[in-house]
């Protein structure tokens, strides 16, 4: 949510510095926390179309505050979507630009299979409805799909992934973020089938503890922010439409060593040297101009 006046910062600290900063809605009570003694902070949870209200409580080393008078009133709203659901497909076809909308959403304008590799819609692959996309990795290849052509400061994804029966032994990039010049944000499978999140420089900012498991949804949503020099990333794993993540949401504001303007959002697989498999995905969507999660399809 943007256009959110914040309240006015403590008149003073007792002596010790903030350090940070909790907003709260109302109505929800839902939360955000700033990083570090940062004056922004991002709110998960909230309804497009409800009018809202927050309220600041600050934290140091003697303690919390007490709540702010409540802010200016906002409604969020959902802005521009691109989906794919995979349901405009049929069975067993090879997954092009092409083919990849129709009753499924938009269809995509990247769409790249390595050399061996294949993407095909499925029914073995579905997180909902009848369809998804089957991706089968080949050695040293990258099979992705997504969008080009946007020009954005902000951007909002989500996807549901499935490592499928067997779970992959060497690192995978699930999820791109790019701008003109470089990767903005990704997220990654390691070897050992962690979910990590990367910023522009490849630096990995944070590890999920809790290893997927085969055969099993999970729905990733990661969001950018960006500037020329900085980048707000947030990031959280759910087991399929839960609302509860598997590990605590991340968020971090790190360096942007790109341009501030995001083009690119491919999901997908770039394989490593040696990775074949086959793992899924569905619905996939993708949110330009939002710092909010898109949430459960």
């Amino acid at each position: 949510v943007t256009g959110v006046q914040t309240c006015a910062l403590p008149i003073s600290n007792g002596g010790s510095p903030i350090t940070n900063y909790t907003v709260t809605s109302d109505p929800g009570g839902f939360t955000g926390a700033s990083v570090g003694a940062a004056t922004s902070a991002t709110v998960h949870g909230l309804t497009n179309g409800t009018t809202y209200t927050f309220t600041v409580v600050a934290t140091n080393g003697i303690g919390t505050s007490g709540p702010s008078a409540s802010s200016n009133s906002v409604v969020p709203t959902a802005g521009t979507v691109n989906s794919n659901s995979a349901e405009g497909g049929t069975a067993g076809v090879s997954v092009t630009t092409a083919n990849s909308g129709g009753a499924s959403g938009n269809a995509f304008t990247v769409l790249s299979k390595g050399s061996g590799a294949s993407l095909v819609y499925a029914t073995a692959a579905a997180a909902h409805g009848t369809l998804g996309y089957s991706l089968h990795g080949s050695s040293g290849t990258a099979t992705l799909m997504g969008w080009n052509g946007y020009s954005a400061t902000s951007m909002a994804i989500r996807f549901y992934y499935n490592p499928g029966p067997t779970l992959p032994s060497k690192v995978m990039r699930l999820a791109d973020i790019r701008n003109s010049t470089a990767t903005a944000a990704r997220v990654e499978l390691s070897a050992s089938n962690q979910l990590f999140i990367q910023n522009t420089a490849g630096t990995t900012l944070t590890t999920f503890p809790h290893a997927l498991q085969a055969n099993t949804w999970y729905r990733t949503e990661l969001t950018i922010s960006i500037s020329g020099s900085a980048a707000a990333i947030n990031a959280a794993c759910y087991p399929a439409d839960s609302t509860t993540p598997v590990d605590p949401a991340y968020s971090t504001t790190t360096g942007n060593t790109g341009t501030a303007n995001i083009t690119q959002v491919a999901i997908g697989s770039a394989a490593s040297a040696t990775w074949t498999g086959t793992s899924y995905f569905d619905d996939l969507a993708a949110q330009p101009g939002s710092t909010a999660f898109v949430g459960p399809g």
